[in-house]
């Protein structure tokens, strides 16, 4: 048995948030995991490349549970560090960019999420590493702010005129 093995946020057993990608291995490619904690079914094609300490996957796939969603990844390794990252493009256009790993690259957070007029709201993480968020900013400008203890509490959330 494993405790909080989706590592929910801000307690065990919460999603608060915009969802996340998941990397599944250099075969299995990543899925998505909606804000509600949704996993979505998925196929796809992945390209593994290695040699010496470098390593490299490349995953392009789709839902397959009528969400219709299109999505990349990618994931690297070597001396120098590791990185995951990806972009899933939603049926109505909406395209959402996720980056910001967490300290173990098994999963990447949104960073921007922009719909199909060029709107946009950017999200940043405490300490650049999801799923605590620390601010939201969205085409014009306007923040909402999110405040912590010390321990890591989240303790309140703040925007203009709020």
């Amino acid at each position: 048995m494993t405790y909080d093995s989706d590592k929910g946020w801000p307690a065990p057993g919460w999603s608060l948030g915009f969802g996340k990608m998941m990397y599944m291995g250099g075969t299995g490619g990543c899925m998505l995991v909606t804000s509600d904690g949704t996993r979505r079914s998925y196929d796809g094609t992945s390209t593994v490349y290695s040699g010496g300490t470098y390593y490299s996957s490349y995953y392009s796939g789709h839902t397959t549970d009528g969400s219709f969603i299109d999505f990349t990844c990618n994931y690297s390794s070597s001396t120098y560090g590791t990185a995951f990252s990806g972009t899933a493009t939603l049926a109505n256009g909406t395209t959402i960019t996720y980056s910001s790993p967490t300290s173990t690259y098994d999963q990447a957070f949104p960073t921007q999420i922009t719909d199909a007029q060029g709107n946009y709201i950017n999200i940043s993480y405490r300490f650049n590493a999801g799923p605590e968020i620390s601010s939201i900013t969205d085409t014009l400008g306007r923040v909402i702010s999110f405040n912590y203890l010390k321990n890591g509490r989240l303790i309140s959330i703040t925007g203009a005129g709020i």
